[in-house]
């Protein structure tokens, strides 16, 4: 007992220290307690350093909306693109030993680098991929593999595509870049990327919590996806694919970890007796780049041109230079910033994510960072990055209550969602609560986007919650009959009519359904599916006894439908490097079920992400399989 209280004073008094030290700063305090109050941030963690360290270190909220966990200064959140700093960081330590050369094409290192047309592409340099001015852009299919044979088919499939801009001329946000330059990092030195950024950047800078891979660690924080009061946690597994590890995919810190990689760029790339870059590389990953289009007064900055550097943002903020960076997931968030005029440096973590929050509600992490170190250096806040208008999507159109009912039901995917829907098929439910019409889309069983409609004409309407307000528009026959809608990203279509019948059928303790567009064979060890106008596309369903794998692409990931969990794995057919299977495997009871789904290479994800999903949602455990399964 005498020692337990001996622990819990040392605890007290551990904790009355670091704020007795930090009593200067007790209007950050004060500033982030406001700010989490009217916030819809379930919960965050904000740390401000100098070159000596941390001077500022608090948290706020909790790991999960709803839930009972804190959110401490070591909980571990994604910092999204943040890590295009520390890929460029790794590319220069490379360039720093004379392994690479910012100026030379890319195609030097990578000699299968080639876009359709080619005379752009030999000419992009490493330097353009680490600007974001190599003119590579959009979302290439997924691969659906973790390993780095993901970035390697990214790179093939970029030979049928085009480069639109002259590079190393505009900037143009580019994941696909960064996605290059991080296996840049591991053909040149022989290691790859994650390894070589946790034994050249992390081990050094003592960021024991962080990583560029999605790995399970305690003490994580759950993303939310936005609802209308708050956010909603996010519970699915997910699949994962590779393809944009280095541009910042799946890369987790902590606050914590996070002041030490901020005192390295305050201290020109030392980190006590550990030299992680050279000063005058610090210098060249600050320097202006290319120019851009900055913050425009309406949406609350200055109007003045932002720049990029080499993995960083450049602006001038209220009278200062500052160097920036955002980081967001689509359910989680950071902000960094370095003030390297007063010699501070500050980076928030939060799990909802920031860039979509209604910034007319909820200030943005770039409002909050640089009121954070406004007060560590002892100046007042401002209003930068706060809209100075109202939101214009505000109107007085009200809908009929009568009219009500020709919205409301099941809405499936048709297409669309680059940036929203990356593997599964969501679909959206629209209900009548009260006197109003709600929408939840799902993805399988997990909801991730939940809103109001707000109507500014019959076949138009404002989406409503935390998030930043989007169009919603609505397709309606000449009979006046709602028949889809375009909402966020996505194009659905309303299910009073399904086009296609579906016929049931069960394989021992799995139940599934198949539209009547399929040829449902039975054979001996299952059933084989077949689309007539697809002839080399096929799908079998079976029962095995074992699970084996040869010419297998990269590691195994697995993904959740309808409670039953599959294990996925990609191989080349041996003999027919044209032609792709795909096997998604499940145990229940002892049994092993596999699904082979066999098709040509260029077309391979497309059906992944379309058909054979579908298809996966569709199957279900049986009343006596659940039996056996629980």
């Amino acid at each position: 007992m005498i020692m337990k209280y001996i622990i819990l004073f040392f605890i007290l008094s551990f904790n009355y220290t670091f704020k007795a030290c930090a009593q200067p700063y007790e209007s950050i305090d004060e500033y982030l307690s406001d700010v989490y109050k009217t916030h819809v941030m379930p919960g965050f963690s904000v740390v401000v350093v100098n070159n000596n360290g941390k001077i500022f270190q608090s948290s706020y909220g909790f790991t999960e909306a709803g839930g009972s966990t804190a959110f401490s200064i070591e909980t571990v959140n994604p910092i999204g693109s943040l890590t295009k700093s520390i890929t460029a960081l790794a590319v220069l330590q490379l360039v720093d030993r004379n392994q690479i050369s910012l100026d030379t094409p890319v195609k030097h290192y990578i000699p299968e680098f080639t876009t359709a047309n080619p005379e752009r592409s030999d000419s992009i340099t490493v330097r353009m991929l680490l600007n974001n001015t190599s003119g590579l852009t959009g979302h290439p299919p997924s691969t659906f593999d973790i390993s780095e044979e993901s970035i390697r088919i990214l790179v093939k499939n970029l030979s049928n595509t085009f480069i639109l801009t002259k590079p190393g001329v505009v900037y143009q946000y580019s994941n696909i870049g960064f996605g290059i330059a991080g296996l840049l990092v591991s053909i040149v030195s022989g290691q790859p990327y994650p390894e070589y950024v946790r034994t050249n950047i992390l081990q050094p800078l003592s960021m024991e919590k962080s990583s560029v891979l999605p790995v399970e660690k305690s003490n994580q924080a759950t993303g939310h996806f936005p609802g209308i009061s708050r956010g909603i946690p996010n519970r699915s597994d997910g699949l994962v694919s590779g393809e944009f590890i280095a541009a910042g995919q799946y890369a987790e810190s902590t606050t914590t970890d996070l002041a030490n990689y901020l005192m390295m760029y305050l201290n020109k790339g030392a980190f006590y007796s550990n030299r992680i870059l050279s000063e005058s590389f610090i210098e060249k990953m600050w320097h202006p780049e290319v120019e851009f289009v900055g913050m425009s007064v309406r949406d609350g900055g200055s109007g003045e041109r932002y720049q990029y550097g080499l993995g960083w943002m450049i602006s001038q903020i209220d009278e200062r230079k500052v160097f920036h960076h955002g980081g967001s997931t689509g359910t989680a968030s950071s902000f960094t910033m370095v003030d390297s005029e007063n010699g501070l440096a500050a980076s928030l973590l939060t799990n909802v994510d920031l860039t979509l929050l209604d910034r007319h509600q909820y200030p943005f992490g770039l409002n909050i960072i640089n009121n954070v170190l406004h007060l560590a250096a002892g100046h007042s806040t401002t209003d930068f990055a706060l809209p100075t208008e109202e939101d214009p999507t505000k109107n007085n159109f009200v809908l009929s209550e009568k009219k009500y009912d020709n919205y409301t039901g099941r809405y499936e995917y048709r297409t669309g969602g680059d940036n929203f829907v990356y593997f599964d098929r969501p679909f959206l439910l629209i209900t009548r609560e009260k006197d109003e019409l709600k929408g939840v889309i799902y993805r399988n069983d997990q909801i991730i986007n939940e809103f109001l409609f707000d109507f500014v004409t019959p076949s138009l309407a404002i989406s409503r919650n935390i998030a930043s307000p989007s169009s919603l528009q609505f397709q309606i026959n000449n009979k006046g009959r709602v028949t889809g809608i375009f909402a966020l990203g996505i194009q659905l279509s309303k299910m009073d009519n399904p086009p296609e019948m579906w016929k049931e059928y069960q394989f021992g303790p799995l139940e599934f359904s198949v539209p009547d567009t399929l040829t449902v064979t039975v054979t001996e060890n299952g059933y084989q599916l077949s689309m007539p106008e697809q002839p080399d596309m096929k799908l079998e369903l079976i029962r095995a006894e074992k699970v084996t794998y040869s010419n297998t692409i990269g590691s195994h990931t697995t993904s959740r439908f309808n409670s039953i969990q599959w294990e996925k794995r990609s191989i080349f057919l041996s003999g027919e490097s044209e032609k792709l299977v795909t096997i998604f495997s499940t145990e229940i009871s002892g049994s092993i079920y596999q699904i082979y789904f066999t098709s040509l290479a260029n077309t391979h994800t497309y059906y992944l992400q379309t058909e054979i999903i579908r298809f996966l949602e569709s199957i279900r455990l049986a009343d006596d399989g659940l039996k056996h399964f629980r």
